[in-house]
This record gives structure tokens, sequence and C-alpha cells, in this order.
């Protein structure tokens, strides 16, 4: 690594790294803007959404009119999603019944049909929510 290289990696503060700037942010960002490009009225399900990336996501697919439903391992993260972040509803996959949840979750935001189709994945890519 040349020495130009190693005083920009120091001189990053850890703070830059992480968060709604960081590469959290971004991945959030470009995924849902650029990937699974969200139009209101669509539903969009956020899997590990209480985590670093998964919260922000949702967040943003919810500021294009999307209705989030977030997939967590805990009550208490299905809880502060649904009412700290504005996720609509919230499932716990650790839950006896999670496949009947997301379910019940899917069937209350059916009705609808998206606005317009899904962009083409790029070559070699996957198409999103899968």
């Amino acid at each position: 690594m040349s020495d130009s290289a190693f005083r920009a990696r120091r001189c990053a503060s850890p703070g830059a790294k992480i968060g709604a700037l960081g590469l959290n942010g971004l991945t959030a960002y470009f995924g849902m803007t650029r990937i699974a490009n969200p139009s209101p009225g669509d539903t969009v399900v956020v899997s590990a959404a209480g985590g670093g990336v998964g919260h922000l996501a949702g967040q943003i697919a919810r500021n294009t009119g999307a209705r989030v439903i977030g997939v967590t391992g805990s009550d208490a993260k299905n809880r502060r999603l649904q009412d700290e972040l504005g996720f609509e509803l919230t499932v716990n996959r650790r839950s006896p019944t999670f496949v009947d949840d997301l379910a019940e979750a899917l069937q209350q935001h059916r009705g609808q049909p998206a606005t317009r189709p899904r962009p083409a994945p790029p070559q070699g890519g996957v198409p999103a929510g899968l």
C-alpha cells in the first residue's frame, strides 16, 4: 500500500464510514433507488429490517410512497420499526407462525398492481426481491 493511500485511510473518521452517509446508507440508497426502485403504492418487504442497511432501506422505500413490511428477529425490533421508523407492518422471523404472519401481512397489502413494470436487471444481476 502506498504511503498516500495509508494516510488517506487513517485520516477518515470511523464515524464517516458508518451510518446514513456511510457504506450502510449508500447501500440502502442505491439498492432502493437504482435496483428496487419502488413506486407509490408498491409493497416492499425488507429482510433484516432492524439492521444497519435494512432500517435505512425501509425508510427510503417509505419515502417513495411504498408500503413497507419489515422482517426482523425480535418483537422489540418490530416495535421500534413501527413506532419510530414508520414501517407499516413487521414480522418476527423467529415466530413459530412466521410463514402465516408474513402471508397475512402481504395479504393486507394486496390489491393494486404496481403502477409501472420493473426494469430488467443488469446482465448477470438478480431482480430485486429475489
